[in-house]
């Protein structure tokens, strides 16, 4: 690849094609790369939480992760990771995007676009209203059809006596 092909960013180079995606979809960028780190960092205490639930003993939070280091290693911490990174990257990416497009479209018909506080605090409610209302309406739609799904796996499994 020829060096006028590439784009410098920080320290090193990247394909101008990739830089220039990634600047028009920065929110999106920005958000999936905040959501990635963050599930990343805050796993092994979700998945210390959820040992600590399941556990029928009485164990404390540090007692638990020295068993989970002694009988598994720091990968014992990280097991199951991958759905959420991934389910949870999607949703709070989705979610960003949405609050960030609503203020946008407030702001292009110079609704709530001047620099004062009200205006600041209305558009980012809109759109923090906005993305929680659509996200949870997404939600209630994917446990509807689980619901329904799991509706109908019972009745198959019940008229075919299984």
């Amino acid at each position: 690849m020829a060096n006028d092909a590439l784009c410098r960013i920080g320290h090193g180079f990247i394909p101008v094609e990739l830089a220039e995606r990634l600047r028009q979809n920065k929110p999106v960028a920005c958000a999936t790369t905040a959501s990635l780190f963050s599930t990343l960092a805050g796993y092994p205490l979700d998945s210390l939480k959820s040992r600590l639930q399941a556990s029928r003993a009485a164990v404390s939070v540090p007692q638990m992760a020295v068993t989970v280091m002694r009988e598994e290693g720091i990968a014992g911490f990280f097991r199951g990771l991958w759905v959420p990174l991934f389910t949870i990257s999607v949703v709070r990416a989705t979610s960003f995007s949405i609050y960030n497009n609503t203020k946008e479209l407030l702001h292009a018909h110079h609704w709530f676009d001047r620099p004062r506080i009200l205006d600041v605090g209305v558009s980012g409610g809109a759109g923090g209203a906005t993305a929680g209302a659509l996200i949870c309406f997404g939600s209630a739609r994917r446990s509807r059809l689980s619901n329904l799904g799991e509706h109908l796996v019972d009745a198959v499994m019940k008229h075919s006596n299984l």
